[in-house]
């Protein structure tokens, strides 16, 4: 039924419908269109998500009651696909935005090409009219959460957006694994419910965990996450009548909360507000970029800085040409005031001046008989003494006025040397003359005119005055002028920058004030929504006619190349030699040597080769994720339940399963404990969340009360808590070894309250296996959600002579097995890959024949993607292996045939070779003996002489060998695999910083929070790789010390078989300890800040150029980081290299010289007289022996 326009939900999201599509965000407008078509039609959606296999398409089919979607234990889905109820249809829609129709009728096998190809499909809409659904009700199927293909991430983006709920799928065997943490932890932030559903219970036995135990360690292991449990439900589909089955509590849950969506339509509608700001932000991205570079390694206190730098030069500035103008006023004010105020003009000299005015009137006559000559003269005489009267007043006045202005310089501070000379060299430019030119035609000496003339007289000298010192007032202000331009050009640079940062800035807060009015006006749209037409909902509504579907099936390419089909499972040895034969031949040939006396150190070496036979171990490491069935594949391989299974993560020590002997018998173990500097570390690592750490263990519990720790430390809390719990019972036994009985050394293998304390365990047991001299080798699972269990043991991968990697039928080659595959990947140069079987555990899992070999070929596929072709991989049961009447089925059988073959064939052909070279070699040295006893003691003598000869330059040469030729060879080795190391990092840097900035980063948390996170997460990544590399460098360097030694070894081979008929024995260096990994590479502060002003926000990141910007970024800075760690690990393996040639080149010399004495010696003894008798029984008896072989 079609909602109304009065819906609530309905009318907001139109209102934000309308608002926004206007602005061109047609993404958000495209995501408020899709919740306006689920609002209108009242569709309650229920999200459904977990890792790939978790049963997710399964439990969709019980809830509808149709097999609509295929189920499988490998990936079905790589799209969004809803399921609704309705006439039967299948809409495909692309990533191109076109809609097709698939023909009905359809199957789940129609769909499977479909709902697998992530890349052309978008999503898949089923309707059925017989699916067990309310109308309204649709169910959203969701790619694995653990695939780190963008498309299957988008996908299950749109199915959390669109979800009124989410429903959390786990395989019953996988629940604590850390996929499950990390994708849940990211949703928490969405506001929606979240019910978690354990599938898959009818897998699970009651011998290996009671129902009740489950649910509470479950309980316990997400609330140490801050997950919430109060919705969580262990069922199967598969087997309703399960005891305990939780399935019709699930289906009455969902029918229960299916209509309380008001919350989740809210959440969402103000999250598409969200994404529209971030849209916005987009839409100046320009403006920001331009800005948010000059600011980018400005922080707030730089930019308050500026502001404030800023202002105070432009006040410094103004104040300084306010002072200079009003220097120049007041400075032009005084001198004008200083001449005005002159007292130049006293009484008498008034009186001269009104003489000297009578004196230049035209009738001035001084006498009767006055001359024109005589007036002139009185006329000059009257102006010299007006003239000289007025110079004493001048002077003073100059004197005044240059004081005056000094003054005035003094109070601006001009400093300039010239320009305060000037002041005291100017004068007046005042000339006699100038009373002359001053007085009016015509004028008289009458009162008025006196004072005029005065007045005359006084303003000519104001203008002098001026004349002559406001030039100087202006060279003092340019003098100012100039100082304050050397103080802008001082700080010129200074003033750009605070400049820029200040208007960048400015810049931002606008763009940022933009954006908060925008999302201030959608919000109010949503509290008040603009009324809209309903003809805007039809359009909305309205259906788009599907067009018939193309063919987008596609086939899984066939991976398992050829290029190395021609290469064997492993190579057989040169003979097929039964073992007990050969042991007992050994003996034979020993017994035969007796009476030979000369021969005694070659009837003891006989003897050592058999012991050595005899005695031999060999070390088959168990590798896989944590639940993949490698304690319960152990215990298959034994022949009974030795070990602890469960569900949880069980193995938290390296567990070794030796023979039985005289002092350890049978279920019997020894706990090798951790020194206490280790469990500190330990403890200090796990603290590390809290920034708090301990000097000595005894300070935890003091600690306890003041930690505080933060959401995303659960396993490092996990761990501390663990170690709290077992502190009072295991505190006495730190850094000891001690045995166990049956009854307890399980606890110390699964108890992380005891097993966080064992730093290894071995564990001896009687049984068919151990009795052949196997040692098996337990591991921690790869992805436990206890992060200590993740440590894969390296020193297993190098030194086991057989690796078992055991992946989980229901959930093959999951993340952690790629992870483990990947750093195989490393070291698989320096070993043989023949000695690594793959197992597909619990193969009793599969529906048919058909789906077993989905799977196997599935896992092929994968092997292949890493370059691992022909595997020997088998498909066992260890459930069934363990019971008689299913054990024919288990399918172990078959790989117990190889893997014996592959031991007596494999491991034990060097020492049994060696062993048959030495009864040729006796054989021939007795044939001598016979013949040379028909020699006489001339030519025996002489014989003796050549052998010790040859001996001895034999040995000559071998002692004069250096390593100077193999360190030369191992520098440029190092030099080349360091290279290859630093290409191979940022090669994988691309997958990496995917994983590590996934969309859900920014759940829950600011982006700059998101991106901090995402950089440690990103470094972490990549420094695990480089721990790795590092290691896989010195296993590859010892390698090729090996292969150097050996070549010079065998060197030796044809000059000592050319004088003694023999060869030298197989030699393998002892194995070295690697060194200890060089420190982490890490980033500066500045460089995450850098990071958080690119990528601006999360939309900007996920749709926007932010992830290229910031990964270009990153990329460069730890490009310049990997050369630096090149350096530093070239530093560690110099003295290493040269330690590790040096002590292979001893062993080699000395092995060689050792067999060439020994060789001569033996010789030399068929040359000693002996009775002839004696040389013929044992030449009968070896002969016998030799010609089997």
């Amino acid at each position: 039924m079609i909602a109304s326009l009065d819906h609530s939900s309905l009318k907001e999201f139109l209102g934000l419908y309308q608002h926004i599509q206007l602005t061109g965000d047609q993404e958000t407008a495209k995501k408020l269109q899709r919740r306006i078509q689920k609002a209108a039609e009242n569709e309650w959606h229920i999200a459904l998500c977990g890792h790939f296999s978790a049963g997710k398409s399964s439990l969709i089919n019980a809830l509808i009651g149709q097999t609509l979607l295929p189920s499988s234990p490998i990936p079905t889905s790589a799209n969004l696909v809803e399921v609704k109820k309705g006439d039967a249809s299948a809409v495909v829609s692309t990533m191109a935005g076109a809609t097709y129709a698939l023909p009905i009728p359809f199957t789940a096998s129609d769909l499977r090409p479909l709902l697998t190809n992530g890349d052309d499909v978008e999503s898949v809409e089923l309707r059925h009219p017989d699916v067990r659904l309310e109308s309204g009700c649709t169910l959203l199927d969701t790619p694995g959460v653990d695939s780190v293909d963008e498309a299957h991430q988008r996908a299950t983006e749109e199915g959390m957006y669109l979800a009124d709920m989410v429903v959390y799928c786990m395989d019953c065997n996988h629940v604590q694994s850390d996929v499950n943490v990390q994708f849940l932890q990211s949703i928490k932030a969405l506001g929606k419910p979240i019910v978690l559903v354990v599938t898959q219970m009818d897998k699970l036995l009651d011998t290996e965990i009671e129902i009740e135990q489950f649910r509470r360690d479950t309980e316990t292991a997400f609330k140490q996450y801050d997950i919430p449990t109060e919705h969580l439900f262990f069922i199967s589909v598969q087997a309703p009548g399960l005891k305990k089955n939780e399935w019709a509590d699930l289906q009455a849950f969902l029918h229960t909360h299916q209509h309380n969506r008001g919350e989740t339509d809210q959440h969402a509608a103000r999250m598409l507000v969200d994404e529209h700001i971030e849209w916005l932000r987009m839409q100046q991205e320009e403006d920001r970029q331009l800005n948010e570079h000059i600011i980018a390694d400005a922080d707030e206190n730089d930019i308050q800085a500026a502001t404030e730098s800023l202002q105070l030069f432009s006040d410094e500035i103004q104040q300084a040409e306010a002072k200079r103008d009003a220097f120049i006023k007041a400075a032009r004010q005084d001198i004008e005031q200083t001449a005005y105020n002159a007292p130049l003009f006293s009484f008498d000299v008034r009186e001269q001046v009104r003489v000297y005015l009578e004196a230049m009137e035209a009738n001035f006559k001084p006498g009767l008989f006055s001359t024109k000559k005589k007036v002139e003269t009185i006329r000059q005489e009257r102006l010299t003494q007006l003239n000289e009267s007025l110079q004493n007043g001048l002077e003073h006045l100059l004197g005044n006025l240059q004081n005056t202005l000094q003054t005035h310089f003094q109070s601006v501070e001009v400093t300039s040397p010239n320009v305060q000379a000037a002041v005291f060299q100017t004068t007046l430019p005042y000339q006699p003359k100038d009373l002359h030119s001053l007085i009016q035609p015509g004028a008289t000496a009458n009162p008025d005119y006196v004072l005029k003339y005065r007045d005359d007289v006084m303003s000519h000298i104001r203008h002098l005055a001026k004349q002559a010192f406001f030039p100087l007032i202006d060279a003092g202000a340019e003098a100012l002028t100039t100082q304050i331009e050397e103080k802008k050009r001082a700080q010129a640079d200074d003033v750009s920058r605070w400049g820029a940062l200040v208007d960048a800035a400015n810049k931002l807060e606008t763009l940022d004030q933009k954006l908060a009015e925008a999302k201030a006006a959608l919000l109010s749209e949503l509290e008040a929504p603009t009324p809209v037409k309903h003809s805007l909902l039809e359009q909305l509504l309205a259906p788009k006619q599907p067009e018939p579907l193309p063919d987008f099936s596609t086939q899984m390419e066939d991976e398992l190349h050829t290029t190395e089909e021609n290469e064997p499972l492993y190579s057989m040895a040169t003979n097929d030699v039964n073992k007990e034969q050969l042991l007992s031949d050994l003996y034979r040939a020993a017994q035969c040597l007796t009476s030979v006396t000369n021969l005694e150190q070659s009837r003891l070496r006989l003897l050592e080769k058999a012991k050595r036979i005899e005695n031999k171990r060999f070390t088959v490491a168990l590798f896989g994720a944590f639940s993949a069935g490698k304690s319960s594949f152990a215990n298959a391989l034994l022949g009974g339940s030795y070990l602890p299974v469960s569900p949880q993560p069980t193995t938290a020590a390296v567990n070794r399963i030796y023979p039985i002997d005289e002092t350890h018998p049978d279920r019997h173990a020894t706990i090798h404990m951790k020194q206490g500097d280790d469990l500190l570390d330990d403890v200090n690592h796990a603290l590390a969340p809290t920034g708090k750490q301990v000097t000595q263990l005894d300070d935890i519990e003091l600690l306890r009360s003041t930690l505080s720790w933060p959401e995303n430390a659960g396993a490092n809390q996990a761990f501390f808590n663990a170690f709290l719990k077992g502190w009072a019972t295991q505190k006495s036994h730190i850094g000891t070894a001690f045995t166990v009985g049956p009854d307890q050394y399980e606890a110390y293998i699964a108890d992380e309250a005891l097993a966080c304390y064992v730093d290894s365990i071995d564990v001896h047991i009687d049984s068919p296996l151990t009795s052949e001299g196997i040692a098996l080798v337990d591991t921690p699972g790869a992805d436990s959600i206890n992060s200590r269990h993740t440590s894969v043991a390296f020193d297993y991968i190098k030194n086991a002579d057989a690796i078992l990697f055991v992946t989980y039928y229901n959930h093959a080659f999951s993340r952690a097995d790629r992870e483990f595959l990947d750093q195989l990947g490393k070291v698989k140069d320096a070993f043989a890959l023949d000695k690594m079987f793959f197992i597909i555990n619990a193969k009793d899992l599969a529906a048919n024949a058909d789906e077993l070999n989905d799977v196997e070929t599935y896992v092929q596929q994968q092997l292949a993607e890493r370059h691992i072709f022909r595997p020997k991989l088998f498909s066992v049961s260890s459930r069934q292996a363990l019971h008689n009447e299913t054990k024919v089925q288990s399918g172990l059988a078959d790989f117990q045939t190889a893997f014996q073959q592959f031991v007596q064939h494999e491991l034990s052909a060097v020492v049994a070779n060696e062993a048959i070279q030495e009864l040729h070699f006796l054989d021939h040295v007795i044939k001598e003996a016979l013949e040379n006893a028909q020699l006489s003691e001339e030519k025996r003598t002489e014989k003796i002489t050549v052998i010790e000869a040859q001996a001895k330059q034999l040995t000559a040469s071998m002692n004069e060998k250096n390593a100077e030729p193999q360190l030369d060879a191992i520098q440029n080795e190092t030099a080349q695999l360091l290279y290859h190391v630093r290409q191979r990092t940022m090669l994988n840097a691309t997958s990496w910083f995917k994983q590590a900035f996934h969309p859900g980063l920014f759940y829950g948390t600011s982006y700059q929070e998101g991106i901090a996170e995402g950089v440690k997460e990103f470094l972490q990544m990549i420094n695990t790789a480089l721990v790795q590399e590092f290691r896989a460098t010195a296993l590859r360097l010892e390698q090729k010390a090996t292969v150097l030694i050996q070549d010079m070894y065998r060197s030796w081979e044809t000059p000592l078989a050319d004088a003694f008929h023999t060869t030298l024995p197989h030699y393998e260096p002892e194995k070295k300890a690697v060194p200890d990994p060089i420190a982490d590479i890490q980033v500066e502060q500045t460089v995450i800040r850098q990071l958080q002003k690119q990528i601006k926000s999360s939309r900007h990141f996920i749709e926007g150029s932010g992830r290229t910007d910031a990964q270009s970024t990153l990329f460069a800075i730890v490009e310049e980081l990997l050369e630096q760690w090149s350096q530093n690990a070239t530093d560690v393996y110099q003295p290493w290299n040269i330690a590790l040639v040096n002590t292979q080149l001893a062993d080699a010399k000395r092995l060689a010289i050792e067999v060439t004495t020994q060789t001569a010696e033996t010789h030399t003894a068929s040359l000693s007289p002996i009775s002839q008798s004696d040389w013929q029984d044992a030449h009968e008896g070896i002969q016998a022996i030799v010609k089997h072989y």
